[in-house]
């Protein structure tokens, strides 16, 4: 047996002695954080997994993404200790992906990290639902600061390793201290797991889109109508540039703001309200500073002189912050709008391809023996109305049975439920 060297073990234990009581405050400090933390589910029979999210700032004030809730009006949260409640979306940031929560009011909520303490290599601790696992607390580091994940979102993300998954949306990132550090929201390319790259929003971030929520202020981003491109060193060649600053302009859609402006493809973008463009994620800052405006100044290069244009954007910009109400909701169905063709013995005679029936897995020459636990008997079919979800015994070809539940009110896509589905773009995955 190897026995490790005295110094080692002179210089090891005093790291060890130092951490250990430092390991075990962190550890303290979680409790209260997984106490404010909640799984989201949908507010229906399904109660499909929907994400995560927390009490945050005040009683009765709780956060998500605005992709885990998607257009659902309410919600079902779960707490730690099993108590349920319906929680109400009372607005959401699509832009940013910040969704808030209308909850029964209680002390136990985060609070946020002091401004300016967040850093580099800085230990911190995700919690979430990764793939159902509920309440989940991960470990690891903030690998980066100030990460703009996607060129049309004016966001600067915290990059970190803590281990996140599918599920794991709209829960907390906290700091030794229990303080909330950001809100776990997205993962890196694609892939569907965690591969130690993952990306909350800045506490910072989130009370500024809470306040803005809050007093009714603009959401969305001015729409200009362009299509842009960065200016890379061929481009910059090609165009005889001095620099690489500025953005490259596409195309123009026609009767757009920037198209009434007297923007045209090939223009280099340099300024926007007078903030100057250095590369093209500038451009989702600087049109989130002059959101409100009816009218801003554009500084674009034109076949090398520059131009000053005038933006108009009244009525460019639709306000997607509050929900108000849904679509009228069917109040019942029958049996031939599930997509079924139904004998009177209960013999399926055929189904219709992506219908109800087809997605729940029926197919022709199954028998429908019971429904709602009453058998089948002649004429049930042509009078019965589904005004709730049904449950059908169901003999299929080989001589067994399964139930099956039918409910209309339940269509696939409804609400976003944590998967592969919610991609935002090519490079980045909503989880």
């Amino acid at each position: 047996m190897r026995v490790l060297p005295r110094f080692v073990l002179f210089m090891v234990l005093p790291l060890w002695l130092f951490a250990m009581p430092q390991m075990a405050k962190a550890m303290a400090s979680m409790r209260p954080a997984i106490d404010a933390t909640f799984v989201i589910r949908s507010n229906d029979l399904e109660e499909r997994l929907l994400g995560s999210g927390f009490r945050f700032l005040r009683p009765g004030l709780a956060v998500t993404n605005a992709h885990v809730v998607g257009n659902e009006s309410t919600v079902l949260i779960v707490d730690v200790h099993g108590a349920r409640e319906v929680a109400t979306v009372v607005a959401r940031d699509p832009v940013r992906d910040i969704a808030i929560l209308s909850v029964s009011e209680s002390d136990t909520y985060l609070r946020p990290t002091p401004a300016g303490t967040t850093d580099l290599g800085q230990v911190v601790y995700a919690i979430g639902a990764p793939y159902g696992v509920e309440f989940s607390l991960s470990r690891g580091i903030i690998s980066a600061l100030e990460r703009q994940i996607e060129a049309n979102v004016p966001m600067r993300m915290i990059q970190h390793d803590a281990a996140v998954n599918p599920g794991s949306s709209g829960g907390p990132l906290m700091d030794m201290s229990g303080r909330l550090v950001g809100m776990n929201s997205q993962i890196a390319d694609g892939f569907r797991n965690f591969i130690g790259i993952a990306y909350a929003i800045p506490t910072e971030a989130l009370v500024a889109a809470i306040a803005r929520l809050e007093q009714g202020g603009e959401t969305d981003l001015p729409r200009m109508g362009l299509r842009t491109r960065p200016v890379s060193p061929k481009v910059a060649a090609a165009m005889d540039l001095e620099d690489r600053s500025g953005i490259l302009v596409d195309s123009v859609s026609a009767g757009s703001a920037a198209d009434r402006a007297g923007m045209k493809p090939g223009d280099i973008l340099r300024e926007v309200g007078g903030r100057p463009l250095e590369k093209i994620g500038d451009l989702a800052f600087a049109l989130e500073a002059v959101a409100g405006r009816p009218e801003f100044e554009v500084i674009v290069e034109r076949s090398g002189r520059e131009e000053s244009l005038t933006v108009t954007t009244a009525g460019e910009t639709p306000t997607s912050a509050v929900r108000h109400g849904e679509p009228a909701r069917r109040s019942e169905y029958g049996f031939d709008e599930t997509g079924m063709k139904i004998g009177s013995d209960g013999w399926i005679d055929s189904v219709t391809e992506l219908s109800l029936a087809h997605y729940e897995g029926l197919l022709a020459g199954d028998r429908i023996v019971a429904v709602n636990g009453v058998t089948v008997v002649d004429g049930l079919f042509e009078s019965f109305r589904i005004t709730r979800p049904v449950l059908l015994l169901v003999e299929v070809s080989d001589g067994s049975t399964k139930h099956v539940i039918l409910d209309p009110w339940a269509r696939p896509g409804r609400l976003r439920p944590v998967s592969g589905a919610n991609v935002l773009d090519e490079s980045v995955v909503l989880f």
